[in-house]
């Protein structure tokens, strides 16, 4: 279960470039997307059933997690009412945190980031020399 929810697009990498552009819909797609892959690597950690096409009352599976980030429904609720960047930062800071978890608790699971939690992406420039050819 870990390994197979351990994928995170890594919107704390993207997102000063997200916030130029008109991205919201599918911000929020890779956002919620990446809230259920977290919710799917707690509750493996926890030994708790976890299905997504099958959640309901939220708080209810959080609150069986003896092991999770402090504050994680109230966290997660607010992660789609945050600015962009603010949304990002945090849901970083969730990942992180689990990351933090999974280590702990299973030892031998990898939890490596296409992107480590501190680098952001780069404004791109053409090389002086290739202007103008």
């Amino acid at each position: 279960m870990i390994r197979r929810h351990w994928n995170f697009f890594p919107l704390w990498y993207h997102r000063e470039a997200m916030s130029l552009r008109d991205t919201e819909l599918w911000r929020l797609d890779v956002l919620l997307e990446g809230v259920f892959n977290l919710l799917g690597v707690l509750a493996a950690i926890n030994r708790i059933y976890f299905a997504r096409f099958e959640l309901k009352r939220t708080r209810d599976l959080i609150s069986k997690m003896a092991v999770a980030p402090p504050e994680l429904a109230d966290r997660i609720e607010a992660l789609v009412h945050l600015p962009a960047q603010d949304a990002a930062r945090e849901f970083g800071q969730l990942v992180a945190e689990t990351a933090e978890l999974v280590s702990r608790e299973v030892p031998d699971a990898t939890v490596d980031l296409s992107f480590p939690l501190d680098a952001r992406q780069q404004p791109w420039h053409l090389p002086e020399d290739a202007v103008g050819s």
